[in-house]
Parts: C-alpha cells; structure tokens; sequence
C-alpha cells in the first residue's frame, strides 16, 4: 500500500514537471506546501512572492548556511522579523549572506617598473535587505507585495601613463562603479477549497534605480527580465502535499511534503527538484528539506545539491553570454545547507474559534423554565480557524434571567470546519421579577484550548412576563405547578366542607367524587371572560383566577387542573387545533377506576377514555369542558361528546388535529 502511494506520488510529480517551470523562485527554507497550515514563515520571497504567512503575532528568523565548495564557507544567509496586525502582516529581513563575487582575470600583463603585472577586475552582486506586506482578504483570498534593494559593483585596474618634464611612467589605478536598485513584485493566493491552493506572482515587476549602470558592458549586470510565476499546491491524502512553480523564462520547480505530529508539534519533510533554463542538465538540482515547529519555535534544515559539478574556474565568456539572474541560484552556485530557525513571540492567543453568526430560537418565557434546560433557546453557527479538531466550549449569559454564566455541552469541531452549536440557559427561581415584557441582552461565548473566550458575540432577545405563554399547550402545565401549595389549600378546604358526603362513599368511587365536588364548587363562582388581548399568550395562574373568579379556556383549565394534581388526581389537556392555529383546551381527569369498573359512573362507552397513567396502568379518563359554567354532570357530557367527535371518530388523535398532553 505504501509503495503504491509513493508511486502516484512520483507520477504526480513527472506530470507537474511536464507541465510547470521556475527558478526564481527556488526558496532557501526548502519550500513547505502554505497548505500544511504552518504557523511559522517556511518560506523565504524567493518561493513566496505574495509573502503568504500565518504568523499569529511577533516573528523573529534566522538562517546561516554552509557553501559546499573546494574552499568550504559558512556565512548568516539573513535575520527577519514578522509582525502580524489582525489580518494585515509585516516582514522585513537583513540579507548579507545574499551576494556572489567574481574575480575576473584579463590575462592582460603589464610590465612596470620591470616588474610584471596582471590586471584583474572584480564583480560583486548583492541583495541588502526586503521587506514585504500581505493582507487576508478572506478565508481563501491573499494578496501582498515585496519590495527589495540590491547592490551591484564593478572594479577594474587599469594602466595610466604618467609623464612629466621629469617622469615618465606607467601606474595601474583601480577604477570603480556600482549600481543601486530597488525592485518591486506582486502575488495573490486563491484556496477554492481545503487540499487545493493556487497563486501568481510577478518577478521584477517594478525596477528603481538609484545609479547609472556598468560602464561599457551591460551584459555584467544583474538581469532583471521581467517574469510571471503561477504555483499550485496539491493536498491529495491526509499527510502528503504536492506543489509546483512555473516561470515564463521556462524554468520550473516541483516538490512534495509529508507531515507528521510529533512530540507536541509537527515534522515536516520535503523533497523537490528544479529546473534552470540558464544551467546544465535539464534537471538543475535537488532540494530535501525537514522542518520541526513547536509552539514557540520552527527549525528547518534543507540542502540544495546540484547535479552539475561546478568548477572554481570557469571562461568568463560563460558570465556574458548568459549573465546573472539569481543571486542565490546561478549557474556559478555551489551546492549548500541552509540551517534556518524561526522565534515566535506571541503576546497574543491564537483565535482558534469563530462566531459566524448567532440565531435566537425562540423568545425566553420564564414560566417554561425546564424547557430551555433540555430544548436550545439558540444555535450559534462557528468556524474552525485552526488546523486541528477542536473541542468547543459553547456558554451564555442573558441579562435578567442568568444568575451567572450558563455552559453548554461540548462539541468537537473539524479543522476548518463550520458548526451549529446549541445554546441552553437556566431560568433564575427568583420569577416574581418578571413582571413585564423587556428587551434583554444575549451574551454568547465559544472557548477551545484556553481558559479564555475565543469569540463572543452579543444578541438582543424578549423576555416574556410571567404570564406569557408560548401558546403550545403542552406546556400549560408550568402554570398548573406554580403555587401548588395555594391550590392544595384551596381544594382541601372545599373537600373538608363536604367530609361528612365523602365518608360514605365507596372507596373505588372517592376520586370521582372528588372531581364531582371540587368542579361544582369550582365553576358556581367563575365567569368566563375572553383573554383581554384576544389572543392565548397570556395565561392566569390558578390563584389569580380563583382570585378574579374568571378566566378563559385556557385559564379555567389550568386553575382546575392544579386544583385537583394537588391532592393526587392525575389530569391532561386536550388540545384541540383549529385552522387559524389557536387551540381550544378541554380537560381530561384520572377517576382512577380499571376499565371494569367503568359501570359504576356510566353505562355509556363514549362518555370516557381508556388511556395510562403516571404508572403504566390502563384507568377510565373522562373529558370535561371547562367553559361550561353550570354543573359537572353538563360539563362531562359536553366534554365527552365533543372529544369522542372529533378525538376518536373524527380520527383527531391519529391525524394529529387533536393532541394529549399529560400534566404529570
């Protein structure tokens, strides 16, 4: 299996090589794919134009190299520092390992003062420093300029003669020029998707001289042809990156990287080889390369081995025809290793975790408080901005509601992945405060690693008074618990006054008496009266309603309800949903009697409901219309009639138009 990888692999790369050309943009860090996600710079201007970078705050590099010459050399190739500003990034470096000097013979020989001299000339060519700025326009989008000064001079000796009425002679003087320029370049980075990374950039786009050029010939100076370099970058499997460059001065540069976690940090190794239409063979060179980053720091060692044996003497007709292009790449090069190590400072944390957007739910209703424990009152959609799977730590707090901080469950996140995560909250106890409808404030959190916010966004939400309802009565039952302790007072103290009728009646039949009771009692004193508002989101709590001795279906039902779960009579609402979306509410109540004893209350079948209670057990239920204020037996008739309508035979229950809520 592995052998095959490698096989496609290569194949990838001859392709590659048929197709691209670059020697430019030979890069001194070795070149490691921008899609390995490095947060260190691993590549110099030479192989990144557009100075694409992932520095998170300050950055400080260092390289030296070893010249594998017949006279072996070591020299400091350059010292850089970075600086990340939100999405803009700065970098500057000091080059004074960049230069190439020749010693040129002449062969000419000068007999002076009967000694002979050679006149030599010599040929210096350097790059002083570069800065470069780029810009992340989005997640898929860089672009950035470099802007780099060179320095090129030229020394000959040659021969004056010097003659007086005295003296006549021959001297050798050294004459000199030099040349200073800047040099200017653009690049963009387009990423369409997560494994596939394209960029162009200019090669000696923008020329500022600051001097005169060599005297009598051209051909000495630094060639400045003007090029385009187009890359590609390739993340085929997990672990395997695959890039190339092209030149227009048709050169080309390929090169694959693999990666590995490895003692906290990632191991990168890489292997490329170039083409240099100006150097011989076709194949130019070979590039590996090994890159170890940590959290603090980045260390890359990487060799550039030439195929081509060079020489330390050579024609200087080979300097002129052809010239210089590169100063760290030429066909006068000498094969070296690059040792390069990157510092990083951070003064501020990595922001691995992004809010994209928060979506509030729903509206926050203090009386459901067990509602948002178990159902999100928002969803906060997030980006992984890092390149590892993160787990996230989602929390908020919402002004008047929260007592503190409230964490939701964790969610792992893909690198570079978006989410939806789900907000809960917990409703303070202290609900008596909730008096009146108020705009609050939402404040949501996301954390990763650390124990501070990545991201945090804010959101306006309404926060209902405690009488409003969410009009789904199924969660009528919040109002039906709220001062239970009242309602149990006020249902004992009825059932008290009746002691002596309840003390004769058969055990089986005590709970339906009680209903019996408890409703008479119950509805003698209770007017109906339509919500002021015409609508069903304001419900009345059993005490207010006892207390105003009125109410709406909704109202009289909730009243009625906790009137009897007070003393241990199980209850549920039955909902039935008309066209326009609001619900009329019934009453269904546990008699407690097995479906055998159904006789002891009525001979007729749809005057009650077989249905389960709080413990599984099958027992007779019966329908009861809250809104018919006149007497039980009425209220039980209406109610049944209409539930066997249109609950049973209207099929109500199976196409979901009527609906069963149990209080309990």
């Amino acid at each position: 299996m592995f052998r095959k990888s490698l096989l496609k692999i290569f194949l990838l790369i001859q392709i590659f090589a048929l197709q691209t050309s670059a020697q430019q943009s030979l890069d001194i860090y070795g070149g490691f794919s921008k899609l390995m996600r490095p947060k260190y710079r691993v590549n110099s201007f030479e192989g990144n134009t557009m100075n694409f970078n992932r520095t998170i705050d300050w950055e400080f590099g260092f390289s030296g190299a070893v010249i594998l010459s017949k006279k072996r050399a070591n020299s400091i190739q350059l010292a850089s520092v970075g600086k990340r500003i939100g999405d803009h990034y700065l970098y500057a470096r000091y080059t004074p390992g960049f230069k190439k000097s020749f010693a040129l013979n002449t062969d000419t020989l000068v007999t002076i003062d009967d000694s002979i001299n050679v006149l030599n000339s010599s040929l210096n060519y350097s790059e002083l420093f570069g800065a470069g700025y780029s810009c992340q326009f989005s997640n898929s989008f860089t672009a950035g300029v470099t802007l780099r000064y060179f320095e090129q001079s030229y020394s000959q000796e040659n021969v004056y003669f010097y003659f007086s009425d005295t003296v006549n002679t021959l001297v050798t003087n050294l004459d000199y020029w030099n040349k200073k320029q800047w040099r200017g370049d653009i690049g963009f980075t387009y990423q369409p998707y997560s494994n596939l990374l394209f960029s162009v950039s200019s090669s000696n786009l923008l020329i500022l001289n600051e001097s005169g050029g060599f005297v009598d010939n051209t051909n000495l100076e630094l060639k400045t042809t003007k090029d385009a370099i187009i890359g590609i970058e390739y993340n085929p499997f997990n672990n395997i990156f695959l890039f190339g460059n092209y030149e227009t001065s048709s050169s080309f540069l390929v090169g694959a990287n693999y990666s590995i976690n490895l003692l906290g940090g990632k191991l990168g190794l890489g292997m490329s080889m170039f083409h240099d239409k100006y150097q011989t063979p076709y194949i130019t060179g070979f590039q590996p390369a090994i890159n170890f980053s940590s959290k603090i720091l980045s260390v890359s060692v990487s060799a550039i081995y030439y195929t081509h044996k060079r020489s330390n003497v050579m024609e200087i007709e080979n300097l002129l025809t052809d010239g210089i292009h590169s100063i760290t790449n030429n066909q006068f090069s000498y094969s070296k290793i690059v040792a390069s190590i990157n510092l990083s400072l951070n003064f501020k944390r990595k922001q691995n975790i992004k809010f994209l957007d928060v979506e509030i739910e729903n509206q926050i209703f203090p009386i459901l408080s067990e509602e948002y424990i178990g159902n999100p009152f928002a969803y906060g959609k997030i980006i992984n901005l890092s390149e590892n799977s993160i787990v996230v730590k989602p929390s908020s707090y919402v002004s008047n509601i929260n007592n503190d901080v409230i964490n939701s469950p964790s969610v792992t996140v893909a690198p570079m992945d978006t989410a939806l995560i789900p907000f809960y909250t917990v409703i303070s106890r202290d609900l008596e405060k909730f008096s009146n409808r108020e705009i609050g404030q939402a404040h949501f959190y996301i954390t990763s690693i650390y124990n501070e916010n990545d991201d945090e966004l804010q959101k306006p939400i309404l926060i209902n008074g405690l009488n409003s309802w969410n009009s789904e009565v199924k969660n009528l039952r919040y109002f039906v618990r709220y001062n239970f302790s009242e309602s149990n007072k006020y249902s004992k103290s009825i059932l008290n006054s009746k002691k002596l009728l309840l003390k004769n009646i058969d055990e089986k039949l005590l709970p339906f008496k009680q209903i019996e009771i408890l409703f008479n009692s119950f509805v003698k004193k209770m007017q109906y009266v339509a919500d002021p508002r015409s609508s069903t989101e304001y419900v009345q709590f059993p005490t207010e309603t006892i207390k105003i001795k009125g109410g709406d279906c909704d109202d009289l039902s909730v009243a009625f309800s906790s009137m009897l779960e007070s003393i241990g009579i199980e209850t549920a609402f039955v909902d039935y949903k008309l066209e326009d979306k609001i619900s009329h509410v019934n009453l269904l109540v546990n008699t407690k009697l097995k479906p055998s004893e159904a006789q002891l209350i009525t001979t007729n079948d749809k005057k009650y409901f077989v249905r389960k209670s709080s413990v599984e057990i099958e027992e007779i239920w019966i329908p009861i219309e809250m809104t018919l204020l006149t007497n039980f037996n009425a209220a039980w008739k209406v109610g049944a009639e209409k539930f066997n309508t249109e609950a049973i035979e209207g099929l109500g229950l199976v196409k979901g138009n009527v609906a069963i809520y149990n209080v309990y």
